[in-house]
């Protein structure tokens, strides 16, 4: 609501100041409308309204859907009203001629079209920029959330299939685990199918759900030594865009882990006064193959630009990698 006053407010700014022109212009020694400033302003009132038309009926509907002969059509059309509109309309006093056009000028009409010429270059230049680069930036939007849309559809195949490989195993020693194990893994999977759909979730079902997520590699691996994953704070009331922390967990797990130099990996989330805060650390380690072919490069990608897209003035993000050592800081404003 606060982004749309503030465009409302630039659009008011920059219509009273394009409208100011033929008065802060005028070489005429008072500040009074004469028929000729008069005139002029009728002209820019005209351009402003070509303007929105061009913005909001004119681009979307002829340019681009590339009916460039009609909307030359409709440029020309619009730009002969400006110009033979205002005098039409207003008139001077008898006896009172209008000001000469200059002494160069042989043809009236073309000192008329000249004079107009401007302010609807600048009517077309700007609406026609502001209007594509709408288009771009909705473009860019909505192709982000195509992204969004696919990550959130999806759990990491190669974490399922290793997580089921380990719940086979726990299943022939008959261990008590296995049960646990299978109860978190459905939990993760409906909430991927359910709750994740939505625009913003519970913050403490998110929690749960990595919780499912640490909890089920400390069972993979049997190094639970090696993992640390502490959380402080009251998620209760909050709310977050869902999946928005995994993949940098998944990160650490992929590039903290390896069955000869053991597991590294130490998470932390922590919520006060309505931000969350969440550092992630491990050590690179050399990954096995079957870990290597893991999707976390275009995760980690993706989730930068949902977080500029979602948060864009509400969080804030580090990444810090040595030769040894791979480190995340995420800040974020809660809802």
């Amino acid at each position: 609501m606060k982004v749309r006053h503030t465009e409302l407010l630039i659009h008011l700014g920059g219509i009273l100041l394009f409208l100011s022109i033929p008065v802060l212009a005028s070489h005429e020694p008072t500040l009074t409308l004469s028929p000729g400033i008069s005139r002029d302003f009728m002209g820019y009132l005209l351009a402003v309204g070509y303007f929105y038309l061009n913005y909001f009926i004119f681009i979307p509907r002829l340019f681009f859907k590339r009916k460039y002969f009609l909307f030359v059509g409709s440029a020309l059309i619009f730009f002969a009203l400006i110009t033979a509109i205002p005098p039409l309309f207003i008139h001077f006093p008898t006896g009172q001629l209008p000001p000469p056009p200059p002494p160069k000028q042989d043809f009236p009409v073309f000192f008329h079209i000249n004079h107009n010429f401007l302010k609807f270059s600048i009517a077309v230049f700007l609406s026609s920029l502001l209007r594509i680069s709408k288009q771009w930036r909705e473009t860019e939007k909505e192709k982000l959330y195509t992204e969004i849309a696919w990550l959130k559809a999806q759990m990491n195949p190669h974490f399922l299939f290793n997580t089921l490989n380990t719940l086979y195993s726990l299943s022939l020693e008959n261990a008590p685990e296995s049960s646990t194990a299978i109860l978190r893994l459905s939990d993760m999977m409906r909430y991927m199918t359910d709750e994740s759909q939505q625009d913003f979730v519970s913050l403490e079902k998110e929690i749960e759900y990595l919780d499912n997520y640490v909890e089920l590699q400390k069972l993979r691996f049997s190094a639970t030594g090696g993992i640390s994953w502490k959380k402080e704070g009251n998620s209760v009331e909050y709310r977050i865009a869902p999946l928005i922390l995994i993949t940098f967990i998944e990160n650490a797990f992929k590039h903290g882990i390896n069955g000869e130099a053991g597991v590294s990996v130490s998470i932390y989330i922590g919520v006060r006064e309505g931000k969350l805060t969440l550092t992630v650390e491990n050590k690179i380690v050399k990954a096995p193959a079957s870990l290597a072919e893991e999707r976390t490069g275009i995760g980690i990608t993706n989730t930068q630009n949902r977080l500029k897209l979602i948060y864009p003035d509400a969080h804030e993000l580090k990444m810090e990698q040595t030769d040894t050592s791979f480190k995340v800081f995420l800040t974020l404003q809660l809802l």
